[in-house]
């Protein structure tokens, strides 16, 4: 959908919103792969793990993209909690690890912060992603992102997702929907700007596990293509 800062699903939390991890109603995992826009050798792999347990939850993500002896990876532990009925507060933390492929690496931390709040077919929510601007050694540095977001659901079957985004000095948003044409298969489609981007894709169920397909476009580096799945045990 490419919007999810207040989408009311755990797996947002690790991308969009930390405190979306209050969502984990169970023990839940996520493994999600993609090759961006076809580059030969150039992978990205993210698997997660969420636990709920009554108002507190928590989740682990390790994520990998690598090329040609270069690797980044994202080790990130997460936490979010409801102080009070349907607002929930998250704060994730992570380990973002640069190596250079036997010419050194380097390793910096990095602090999320989000609030969220769903009351009947309404959500929103507030993000600060990278709020410490983390830099490497080198000076290479990353800029705070800050999303505003809102979700409704008008009908059982429709949901409509916004969010707006301020990086650095860039502005951008994304604007995303889902229509549940059965109740196991979920159509996708999202667009966003600052970098154009459109997106569609679909999720089946398949008894406690999800399988989901997506592929982004992008007008001048073409399609990404996203497979994950998803499963939850009780």
């Amino acid at each position: 959908m490419l919007a999810g800062a207040a989408v009311a699903d755990w797996g947002n939390s690790f991308s969009h919103n930390p405190a979306l991890m209050s969502h984990t109603t169970a023990v839940r995992g996520g493994l999600t792969y993609c090759r961006p826009y076809g580059l030969e050798g150039l992978d990205w792999v993210r698997g997660c793990i969420g636990v709920g347990l009554g108002c507190w939850s928590g989740g682990f993500g390790l994520s990998s993209m690598s090329f040609a002896g270069f690797r980044e990876t994202d080790i990130e532990v997460g936490i979010a909690a409801e102080p009070m009925h349907s607002l929930a507060a998250g704060l994730g933390v992570h380990a973002l690890a640069v190596d250079f492929g036997g010419s050194g690496a380097d390793v910096a931390a990095s602090f999320d912060v989000g609030l969220a709040w769903h009351s009947g077919i309404v959500g929103f929510g507030v993000a600060a992603r990278s709020v410490n601007s983390p830099r490497f050694e080198n000076g290479d540095g990353i800029p705070v992102r800050l999303v505003l977001a809102g979700s409704v659901k008008p009908a059982e079957s429709f949901l409509l997702a916004l969010d707006l985004c301020k990086t650095g000095s860039d502005e951008g948003a994304c604007l995303g929907m889902e229509f549940d044409f059965l109740s196991q298969l979920h159509l996708r489609a999202g667009i966003a700007s600052q970098p154009l981007l459109y997106a569609a894709g679909v999720g089946v169920d398949v008894g406690p596990a999800v399988v989901d397909y997506t592929c982004r476009f992008h007008p001048q580096l073409k399609e990404t293509h996203v497979v994950g799945l998803q499963a939850a045990w009780r």
